[in-house]
């Protein structure tokens, strides 16, 4: 049973839109499913999610501030990144650079990772995703 987890940009960017779209429900219906996850939000993704924005004190980014975690980079997640980095770069299946720093976080903080971008992420050897 999951307790906590780490959001990725794209649910995020999927939970503003749900509001917005009533055809785009996934983040909603996994928040419904999982109502007692701690949610944590690693600070790239609040900035991915915060470029989203003209002003950096619009309501959604301070909810975020105020209602989660915010996962700074520490250094057992900087070695995780140069490991991540270089093993994918090595295999030829390398990924953007903010996803390796979210997939760092994820390991060091051993938590799953919410996305809808599975096929991506799950090319990081050891690193649970968990799909909406």
């Amino acid at each position: 049973m999951m307790t906590e987890a780490i959001l990725d940009t794209t649910f995020l960017i999927d939970l503003q839109r749900s509001h917005r779209n009533a055809r785009n429900q996934q983040a909603i219906a996994w928040l419904k499913k999982n109502p007692n996850v701690i949610l944590k939000i690693p600070s790239i993704v609040l900035g991915e999610f915060s470029a989203g924005f003209s002003d950096p004190s619009a309501p959604e980014i301070v909810t975020l501030e105020h209602q989660h975690e915010i996962l700074e980079v520490g250094v057992g997640a900087a070695k995780k990144y140069g490991r991540i980095y270089r093993s994918m770069k090595e295999n030829g299946n390398l990924i953007g650079g903010n996803d390796l720093w979210v997939a760092a976080i994820a390991l060091e903080e051993n938590l799953p990772l919410v996305t809808r971008n599975v096929a991506h992420f799950e090319r990081v050897n050891g690193l649970t995703v968990e799909s909406y």
